[in-house]
């Protein structure tokens, strides 16, 4: 005799909101947000979401749960939560439209500054778009302008800043760019 249903073969670390990764061909203001969860199996963390399209998303989170538990308890004392324009609540991921929203709750602890759209490279795997038909530059004033925006959400302090877009070093400005750059506060 059954005792009904069985158990599990999962365990529900916390619920979450999540986004569906096929539906990001649309335009941000159309991406809908899915509840979802984090469920620890066979020793991997993996997030699940419905959606209304799609069905059942899973997605490899973590591959060990007892680093993931690890790190959501750091905290980075550079946490500032403070909003590009007062007032943006608009729904996620839209509001970041218009810089950090009212309830970003995320630390930079990563800068990735895209400098230039050239690449002197035609990588079929690029998820830059960049190739050598593109000339787009990022102004220098326009790059510092924008590390010294996060360094004063972050107190002074950046873990890490990487230049990127296309290929960094086609920059015509790249010796000034470095040089104004090491002149900022050393990473913590």
């Amino acid at each position: 005799m059954s005792a009904g249903m069985g158990l599990r073969g999962d365990r529900i670390l916390r619920y979450v909101n999540a986004f569906c990764p096929r539906c990001h061909d649309r335009e941000l203001s159309q991406v809908e947000r899915l509840s979802g969860y984090l469920a620890e199996r066979d020793g991997l963390v993996w997030l699940e979401r419905g959606c209304r399209e799609h069905g059942l998303i899973s997605t490899l989170y973590d591959e060990d749960p007892e680093i993931l538990a690890y790190l959501e308890e750091w905290t980075a004392p550079t946490k500032q939560h403070v909003p590009d324009i007062s007032g943006n609540f608009d729904p996620v991921p839209a509001a970041y439209l218009r810089g950090l929203p009212e309830l970003q709750t995320q630390h930079t602890c990563i800068l990735l500054e895209d400098i230039a759209e050239a690449c002197n490279l035609r990588c079929p795997t690029c998820f830059a778009d960049s190739s050598p038909d593109l000339a787009g530059i990022v102004p220098v004033e326009d790059v510092l302008a924008n590390v010294d925006q996060r360094l004063s959400r972050e107190n002074g302090k950046l873990d890490v800043l990487m230049l990127s877009g296309g290929e960094p070093t086609l920059h015509p400005e790249l010796d000034r760019l470095l040089a104004e750059l090491a002149e900022r506060p050393p990473a913590s």
